[in-house]
């Protein structure tokens, strides 16, 4: 296989990794190359793309995040739901070429969280012990989701739903609530009040500025990776959800409602459209975005588990993917790192307070 690292895609190199989408088990929406027009969390990291290619078809592929360590010339480097691969054998050749390739770089440490799920999981996670991976003990990624089987007609999926789910879809359709594609300009400013109004109620985790329209755009720039829904009264927006369609998985992304019409229902309706959305589109499973955290009990729910709540009720399955794992190639000054990192964080959480 031909390795290569890029500082960017160009578009050869984004259309053959967005070929590969379709056929990776493990695809997701943050390693395609248009992720790189999205604001990070972290101003001071950059974006490098690595790819194998063999019979003029890219079988792996990373979007890796490098950020320049306090100590002059390292780095760290993070694959977020990822390498890509088409297979479990092409996913550990290309690490084991990525860290050859890296090696100019200086990485302290390569962070990969491989996404995937079903067969070959135990290939992969044995080969990950084999490369000098270790599990990671605080990770930053949930392994577990809750997928929806989609592939079936509308009513059958409706049934599928949990009673008081199935009812809150039906009166949406009765209160004939105007379902819309994509979000102009004016609606993407309500949906980033609708998040950011979130953000103080339920936890939402905050957002650089920019990012959904970042985001908003890679689905108009990719249509068949990505698209938005959201849903009216009027000229009232009541909830928005972006959805990506990635091969059999159609993966939810982000959303946000209004706590306004509290009798009305915001994104139910919105669900079970996008479901039908991705199910034209090729989809078989709908992936309800994370579900570490389960759905608690009736007698206490935290913000988080509220949430759950709310997609268990479109049925489906806790799946547990690989999980997070990290190859420290640099133990000592990585340690140095890690504590620097932590009192700093420290001290902004003291400063915020």
């Amino acid at each position: 296989m031909n390795w290569r690292i890029e500082p960017r895609a160009e578009a050869a190199l984004a259309a053959g990794i967005d070929a590969l989408v379709p056929s990776a088990p493990n695809a997701h929406f943050t390693q395609h190359p248009a992720w790189c027009g999205v604001p990070a969390d972290d101003a001071g990291g950059s974006w490098i793309h690595f790819a194998g290619e063999e019979g003029g078809q890219i079988k792996v592929s990373a979007l890796i995040r490098v950020r320049r360590t306090p100590l002059l010339g390292y780095c760290l480097a993070d694959i977020f739901r990822g390498p890509m691969a088409d297979s479990p054998e092409s996913l550990l050749a290309g690490l084991a070429a990525l860290e050859r390739l890296m090696a100019p770089e200086k990485p302290l440490a390569l962070r990969i969280d491989p996404f995937w799920s079903g067969p070959g999981s135990e290939e992969v996670q044995a080969g990950l012990s084999r490369l000098g991976f270790d599990r990671m003990t605080e990770p930053p990624w949930s392994a577990r989701t809750l997928e929806i089987d989609i592939d079936r007609d509308p009513d059958p999926l409706l049934l599928s739903f949990r009673k008081e789910t199935r009812y809150d879809v039906r009166k949406a359709l009765k209160l004939q609530i105007d379902i819309r594609d994509d979000l102009d300009d004016d609606g993407l400013a309500l949906f980033e009040e609708l998040y950011a109004a979130m953000r103080a109620t339920k936890g939402a985790h905050p957002r650089p500025a920019g990012f959904f329209r970042a985001v908003r755009d890679y689905c108009r720039a990719w249509p068949q990776r990505g698209f938005f829904l959201s849903s009216w009264i009027g000229s009232e927006l009541l909830g928005a959800i972006a959805i990506f369609t990635l091969g059999r998985r159609a993966l939810y992304g982000y959303g946000a409602s209004s706590a306004g019409h509290p009798g009305v229902p915001k994104t139910h309706l919105l669900h079970f459209m996008a479901m039908q959305h991705a199910r034209r589109r090729g989809c078989s499973s709908y992936d309800m975005g994370g579900f570490g955290a389960g759905a608690g009990d009736a007698t206490g729910r935290t913000a988080v588990q509220k949430v759950n709540y709310f997609k268990s009720g479109f049925g489906g399955r806790e799946v547990d993917f690989v999980p997070a794992h990290e190859r420290i190639l640099r133990p000592g000054a990585f340690k140095l790192v890690q504590t620097a990192n932590r009192v700093v964080s420290g001290l902004r959480s003291r400063a915020a307070g």
